[in-house]
C-alpha cells in the first residue's frame, strides 16, 4: 500500500518564527526598484487574491516608501493553475555570494528532524513531497497515524487536494513509485 502526499506540506501561516531568516546584502549594493510590469485579466485577479491571503497570514505587509521593489512574475502550473513568484534578480545580485558548497539533497534528507524516524522506513520526502509506504494494510493506518501525529505536533498542514489515499502507485519527482519499485513515467519518456 502506497500513499501519495505531494507538495502537500506547508507550514502553518500563523507562526512568523517558525523559520527565520535574514537577508545579506553587500554594503556598496545600491536599491533597485523594477519597473512595475503589467499583469492582466486572470494572471491580475489571482495577483490580487493571492496577495490578500499574503497580507491575512501576516507573510508579507504593506509598506508606504520602498527601497527595493520586485515584480510579480505568474507562471502556469502543469495542473493550469496560476503560480506567484517573484523576480528577486536585482535583490540576488545585491547579496553576497556563499563561499561554501551547498550541502547534498541526501544529507538534507538524513538530517530531517521532524520525521528522522519514519524516513526510509515507511516514508520518503523530497522538500514538500512525501510518499508513506508500508506492506500490509494493518500496517498502513497505524503509520499513517504516527506521520498525522507529527504533522500536528509541528503545527503543519497538508493540501487535501493534493493527498491521494489508499493507491498502489503514483507519479513522484517524473517517476512512477509502485510495489515493484522505481519505473520511468512514460509521459516524460
Amino acid at each position: 500500500m502506497l500513499i501519495v502526499l505531494l507538495g502537500v506540506v506547508q507550514i502553518c501561516p500563523r507562526l512568523p518564527n517558525f523559520i527565520c531568516h535574514k537577508l545579506a546584502i553587500c554594503k556598496e549594493a545600491k536599491p533597485i526598484s523594477q519597473k512595475q510590469r503589467k499583469i492582466g485579466g486572470e494572471r491580475r485577479d489571482f495577483v490580487k487574491i493571492e496577495t490578500q491571503k499574503l497580507l491575512d497570514a501576516n507573510f508579507i505587509r504593506e509598506v508606504k516608501y520602498t527601497t527595493w521593489l520586485a515584480n510579480v512574475v505568474m507562471v502556469k502550473k502543469s495542473n493550469g493553475k496560476w503560480h506567484m513568484c517573484v523576480d528577486y534578480t536585482d535583490l540576488n545580485k545585491a547579496c553576497p555570494k556563499d563561499t561554501y558548497p551547498l550541502p547534498s539533497i541526501d544529507r538534507l534528507v538524513d538530517r530531517a528532524s521532524i520525521f528522522s524516524s519514519q524516513i526510509g522506513c515507511n516514508l520518503e520526502v523530497y522538500v514538500d513531497d512525501m510518499i508513506v509506504k508500508t506492506k500490509s494494510i494493518e500496517k498502513h493506518a497505524q503509520d499513517l497515524a504516527k506521520i498525522f501525529q507529527q504533522v500536528r505536533r509541528h503545527n503543519m498542514r497538508l493540501n487535501p487536494k493534493k493527498c491521494v489515499f489508499g493507491v498502489h502507485g503514483g507519479k513522484f519527482l517524473g517517476f512512477m513509485i509502485t510495489c515493484r519499485g522505481i519505473e520511468a513515467y512514460l509521459d516524460k519518456c
